[in-house]
């Protein structure tokens, strides 16, 4: 699996912490661990312009998927993951968890969006959710 993580990279996070999150979402999704991800850390006004694009609305967010529509042959271009770090420490501190926690949570989250999953009704809110927070204990236990 290739990783490619630009921006800078949130307080107490690694890289490997990043590529572990990622790959636990892909194993819990039961997918093959194949092609590429894009992961951008970003600014709470860089993700509220890519909200407004994607969604319509002016407001910054946690985290944003974009899945790849073209993909070379041979290998799966999964797509991108935005995170806007500030955004997530904040809901960390309020949530009264690590903010590493919230980073890794959010990471799966994304990852969850572009292997297909959705949370558009309470069916399927159950599973990606159940599957998020699966993905997130494990790697916190």
């Amino acid at each position: 699996m290739n990783i490619h993580i630009s921006g800078r990279l949130p307080s107490g996070m690694t890289l490997k912490n990043v590529r572990v999150s990622l790959l636990t979402a892909f194993r819990v999704a039961r997918r093959k661990e194949r092609g590429s991800i894009s992961v951008r850390f970003v600014s709470n006004a860089e993700i509220s312009k890519l909200n407004r694009y994607a969604t319509g609305k002016t407001k910054p967010t946690d985290v944003l998927s974009f899945s790849s529509q073209l993909s070379p042959p041979g290998e799966k271009e999964w797509g991108d993951i935005f995170v806007a770090t500030s955004y997530a420490e904040k809901q960390a501190d309020e949530r009264d968890i690590s903010r590493k926690e919230e980073i890794v949570r959010l990471l799966i989250h994304g990852t969850l969006h572009l292997l297909g999953y959705d949370h558009r009704t309470r069916a399927e809110e159950k599973v990606m959710f159940g599957k998020q927070e699966r993905c997130v204990t494990s790697m916190f236990l």
